[in-house]
């Protein structure tokens, strides 16, 4: 096992002595009663921001940034779902899904069959 240097202990140390209060209290915060919007969007930008040094400090930090760009793809995907179902309704929304699905697995299918 590689050893640390003397910074790189110096910050795990204080990290992780600081690290979960300092989740903790960002997330204690979301739950006060009467929060505005603004305040919201504050607390969660300063919980990504403990979240990154969080990943930063166990060399993880890529793994954590694909994750957070999965999550927004998944969030516009709802988001356009719901999109779909209230403007156009239920049976138009399943029928648009499943024919991107169809079209997806279609290529897919596609390229692995050229691949051959």
């Amino acid at each position: 096992m590689p050893t640390e240097s003397r910074t790189r202990r110096r910050f795990l140390s204080v990290w992780s002595a600081i690290s979960t209060p300092a989740i903790l209290g960002v997330v204690a915060l979301l739950f006060l009663p009467g929060a505005a919007t603004p305040v919201i969007g504050t607390i969660v930008a300063g919980l990504f921001v403990l979240l990154a040094v969080e990943a930063l400090a166990r060399r993880n930090l890529f793994h954590f940034l694909a994750t957070l760009v999965v999550l927004a793809v998944v969030a516009v995907l709802v988001s356009a779902i719901t999109g779909l179902v209230f403007a156009y309704g239920w049976q138009t929304t399943v029928a648009v899904c499943l024919g991107t699905v169809a079209v997806i697995l279609l290529i897919v299918n596609l390229v692995e069959l050229a691949r051959d």
